[in-house]
């Protein structure tokens, strides 16, 4: 029988007020139920029965009169932080229990931490927890408990331990003895001391504090059991979609490929048992671009999942957000999966709220979080947060900063991961300074939850030692039946060993003009930053004149109605509007008889425009058209696009391999492509050409010059296999993306040293804080810009902006999720810089009145409807958010 007098939280809108003791049940058996059975601590301790004691004492500090003052929203100037008790009769139950000391001060970090992040251990417990300073306030919570609820806190703890005179035991013991045993067995460990808190035990803690936050969250959201069950793929599904692809072959080679793809989609079928069978739990795809690795590696997990006969879920990870929604087209077109449903959650940043860094505080202290606020998110919100969807597709920085470091709301996610497969896309991507960690955090995955991981690439890095390759017959594709696709081509500026020897963008201009005159369709030319991209474009339209199609300033006018439709972006063969409009648009462009159409790509376009310009590029590459598209790096992957001719800036040799994967992708093209490897000058005022300002820093001892590492990689594998040197010379596409790669990420490999490795050793001193300082992003602060460029997006912040003030809070996250698509993320490196002045300026998205729970202070509006001389400042038809720039690093890929 509950005592329905003492709250967990008060009521909302018509939801009755939850009583105390029901929310610690339900959490308990939630925080069980979220833990498989059989999983234990690294200590041998049961790892679901230690998550249920936890979420049935996890809020016994609100038994105070205190707190209960605070849920009625009446005024009280006593204790009502509830964490850091919960804590300590959570370790005293704990010890009753009899579990081992690692086990203890996991679960009593847990509860103490649930409402916030995980600090760094170590500090935290001898500083804060186990302060002798700090527990007044707990002792005077107790007394107030003996007071006035002793009869229902000896309930509780007697649910929990079987034993009707467990809170008169504590409170015979005490707090501060129970606070001196804490410290002792800190001591006991050797934290204090300066040695490692074991990477065991922080395992322990993530899993622990990561089932009993979702738990509570889940709890408190009112989500019903059935909505955290995934509905998984369906490996039905992709056999059929399989079967439809392959018609209307062009010629031979095209069929050969065809016939290629369908052997590695039979290769890993035939490879997954034995993977299985050898009890090992990471592997390898290694495929060229175009040979559908996507499609492959979905394949391989769902083979994985079926034979393994698990609930586990699917987690496909991609290092970018800006090569996201391709995979998920794919995904929604191959499953007919809704991407917020119970099948296929689309995971990253651009879905959430970005904000400024934490400005400190304790927040065990602020005003209870647990607490339903206007803020309190919707069920599809949770359910995305946590991936309790069958398939969530994710970047890199959500998987493994979570893995990691978790702040509060990513810990969420950690449960959905146990017995899972994790398909890891072009980990090549991965910051070379992060490597030694990935390896650790790849090895939780498969020791402690139990996952498969699956390493998807055509330029695979030794991440890890002697993964199973689910391809063996590797040189079939590489080398095999069909001849290269394209050569590469090493200009004399890519390998002098100086940085005077560049090609200036003017006359890298002149140069792709030429070769559009001479009978390229089209051509694609990849930058290393957004402001080399930008000059390239400006010395084309300058080349070229009166002459030059600028394709964004026909989007331009068609969004604003004079120029057709609105070619928005819709899937493939799929007879819409929209679809149909995109092709008006694209044969206007090639109606207009211009000696040169220019698409420019950088991620300071908008997505939706992002999307549209591929696809309007991809269209107009069929045609008889002159196309140049100058980009970053944006989109050297998880594009479905093919150019006649690739220009590469000098770049890592992986990054080199993939922008080659844009060219005669298909074979589509008659002759073999050709992919030129130059060296841009500096653009503007920059002292530095881009390849070294990006690849060739070594500012830290963890820092490697990848341009270096890609000449020795091609001096050491491809000059012994050609005549001469490399200036001008042709190197078969067979050569380069084998030996030079396979030489390349064995230089790199060698290069990573653990030792002295900052996020390594803070993982294994459980110094959580640490890490998650340790971004896989080098990125402080950004400002997210909300572009609107139509009447219809000024609406939607014109209704996003009113629903916030008449408090409609379902409405709110479904504006803020269509506004997604307007919104540019712009770095800030310095809080000072000229940049963080003019963003500061512009208009903010909602009022900053701090003293209201809303109000974000990087989230600002550039609105054309608002101003056009305004909004001209700030925003390019070509270039999209066009601010001063006095940073190198100020770079998007």
């Amino acid at each position: 029988m509950t005592h329905p007098t003492v709250l967990s939280h008060p009521s909302e809108n018509d939801d009755p007020s939850v009583p105390l003791e029901t929310h610690l049940s339900q959490v308990g058996t939630r925080a069980r139920e979220v833990v498989p059975d059989g999983a234990t601590t690294s200590a041998g301790d049961d790892l679901a029965e230690v998550a249920e004691l936890l979420g049935r004492l996890h809020d016994f500090g609100k038994l105070t009169t205190f707190f209960q003052a605070h849920v009625r929203d009446e005024p009280t100037d006593r204790p009502t932080h509830h964490a850091r008790l919960g804590a300590f009769v959570t370790y005293h139950a704990l010890s009753q229990w009899g579990v081992s000391k690692s086990t203890r001060l996991a679960g009593t970090v847990a509860v103490w931490r649930h409402h916030g992040d995980l600090p760094n251990v170590a500090v935290g417990i001898a500083e804060t927890l186990a302060s002798e300073n700090l527990c007044d306030a707990v002792s005077e919570q107790v007394g107030d408990i003996c007071d006035h609820r002793s009869d229902l806190a000896g309930r509780i703890l007697a649910d929990v331990l079987d034993d009707g005179g467990s809170w008169d035991a504590f409170v015979e013991r005490g707090v501060e003895d129970v606070r001196a045993t804490i410290e002792d067995e800190v001591t006991y460990l050797d934290v204090v001391d300066d040695e490692d808190i074991t990477a065991e035990t922080y395992a322990d803690m993530l899993q622990l504090s990561s089932a009993l936050v979702l738990a509570d969250k889940t709890r408190a959201g009112g989500l019903d059991d059935d909505r955290l069950e995934p509905e998984p793929l369906d490996l039905d599904d992709l056999t059929d979609h399989l079967e439809t692809l392959g018609g209307d072959e062009r010629n031979d080679h095209e069929r050969a490929l065809n016939g290629l793809r369908a052997e590695a989609q039979s290769e890993v079928v035939e490879n997954v048992p034995q993977f299985l069978d050898a009890d090992e739990s990471v592997a390898t795809v290694t495929l060229p671009t175009g040979y559908g690795k996507t499609l492959v590696g979905l394949r391989a997990a769902l083979e994985i999942q079926r034979r393994r006969d698990t609930d586990g879920r699917i987690v496909y990870a991609l290092p970018f957000t800006s090569i996201i929604d391709q995979t998920a087209e794919t995904l929604r077109e191959v499953f007919d999966a809704d991407p917020l449903g119970r099948t296929l959650t689309v995971h990253h940043h651009l879905s959430e709220t970005a904000t400024l860094p934490e400005r400190g505080g304790d927040d065990e202290d602020r005003a209870d979080p647990d607490e339903p606020t206007d803020q309190h998110a919707r069920e599809d919100v949770l359910v995305g947060e946590s991936w309790r969807s069958g398939a969530t597709l994710t970047t890199f920085v959500q998987l493994f900063e979570s893995l990691a470091g978790p702040e509060n709301a990513q810990s969420m996610k950690l449960p959905a991961l146990y017995g899972s497969v994790v398909i890891v896309d072009e980990p090549q991507a991965l910051p070379l300074y992060w490597w030694p960690l990935v390896e650790r955090l790849v090895g939780l995955l498969t020791e402690v939850y139990d996952a498969q991981v699956v390493l998807m690439t055509a330029t695979q890095p030794e991440l890890v030692d002697e993964p199973f390759a689910l391809i063996r017959e590797r040189e079939r594709y590489f080398d095999g039946e069909l001849p290269d696709r394209v050569e590469y081509e090493f200009d004399a500026s890519a390998t002098a060993r100086d940085d005077e020897t560049v090609v200036g963008h003017e006359e890298a201009a002149v140069r792709l003009v030429d070769e559009a005159a001479g009978g390229t369709d089209s051509t694609l030319a990849v930058c290393n930053t957004i402001d080399s991209a930008r000059e390239l474009s400006e010395a084309l339209e300058d080349h070229v004149g009166d002459d030059l199609l600028d394709v964004s300033d026909l989007y331009r006018r068609a969004l604003r109605g004079s120029f057709g439709g609105i070619p928005t972006t819709e899937p493939r063969g799929s007879e819409t509007v929209a679809t149909r409009e995109r092709a008006r648009f694209v044969r206007r462009v090639a109606d207009a008889d211009a000696d040169l159409a220019l698409v420019h790509l950088t991620t300071r376009i908008r997505p939706c425009d992002r999307r549209a310009l591929l696809d309007i590029a991809s269209d107009l590459t069929g045609e008889d058209v002159p196309l140049v598209v100058v980009s970053t790096q944006l989109i050297e992957a998880g594009v479905d696009i093919s150019f006649d001719r690739v220009y590469r800036d000098l770049a890592p040799l992986d990054s080199i391999v993939q922008a080659a994967g844009r060219c005669n992708r298909s074979y589509e093209r008659r002759d073999r492509g050709t992919v030129t490897v130059w060296r841009l000058g500096p653009p503007g005022d920059r002292e530095k050409p881009p390849s070294a300002a990006v690849y060739a820093r070594v500012e830290k001892s963890t820092e490697q010059n990848l341009i270096n590492a890609t000449r020795e990689a091609l001096e050491s594998a491809v000059e012994p296999r050609i005549p001469g040197d490399l200036d001008g010379a042709t190197v078969p596409e067979s050569v380069l993306t084998t030996h030079a790669v396979e030489a390349y990420h064995r230089l790199v490999g060698e290069g990573v040293e653990p030792d002295g490795n900052d996020p390594v050793n803070y993982y294994e001193s459980a110094e959580a804080a640490s890490l998650r300082k340790e971004s896989l992003i080098d990125q402080v602060l950004s400002f997210e810009v909300y572009v609107c460029r139509t009447d219809a997006e000024h609406r939607l912040v014109s209704d996003l902006r009113e629903a916030r003030r008449e408090r409609r809070f379902d409405e709110i996250d479904r504006l803020r999720s269509d506004l997604t698509e307007l919104r540019v993320s712009v770095p800030v490196y310095r809080r000072d810089s000229e940049a963080a002045r003019v963003l500061a300026n512009i208009d903010p998205l909602f009022s900053l009145d701090r003293g209201t729970n809303w109000g974000d202070e990087t989230e600002r509006v550039l609105d054309r409807s608002a101003s056009d001389t305004e909004f001209g400042k700030y925003f390019h038809p070509r270039d999209g958010v066009h601010l001063p720039e006095s940073n190198v690093e100020a770079r998007f890929f």
